[in-house]
């Protein structure tokens, strides 16, 4: 038995492939931004934690300061696989609110 949701329609589908898109994108600049991200951190997995929130706070401290580096969106974000989506029907739609509405 399962306790909680399943995300099968193709509305999740197309959020969970943007969304992921996004998240790539910033793991993307981020390990531009520090190499020590894109090498691999050699640390214990707390410590390891503990850099890589540092490194997004400092990114994000660099962005407010308006800092050279704060657009290094660039043409290799466009290398993102794409998935095919497949429309979603209204019924899928209404729940997908619903649920973002009452959760998140």
């Amino acid at each position: 038995q399962h306790n909680g949701y399943i995300l099968g329609d193709s509305g999740y589908n197309e959020a969970l492939v943007r969304t992921r898109v996004t998240v790539e994108r910033s793991f993307g600049v981020l390990k531009r931004r520090f190499p020590c991200l894109s090498y691999g951190l050699r640390l214990e997995p707390e410590m390891a934690c503990q850099v890589i929130i540092a490194c997004v706070f400092l990114h994000n401290y660099g962005i407010e300061r308006r800092d050279i580096m704060a657009n290094m969106h660039d043409a290799t974000d466009i290398d993102q696989p794409q998935a095919d989506v497949i429309p979603a029907n209204e019924n899928g739609l209404r729940y997908r609110d619903i649920v973002a509405q009452r959760y998140f």
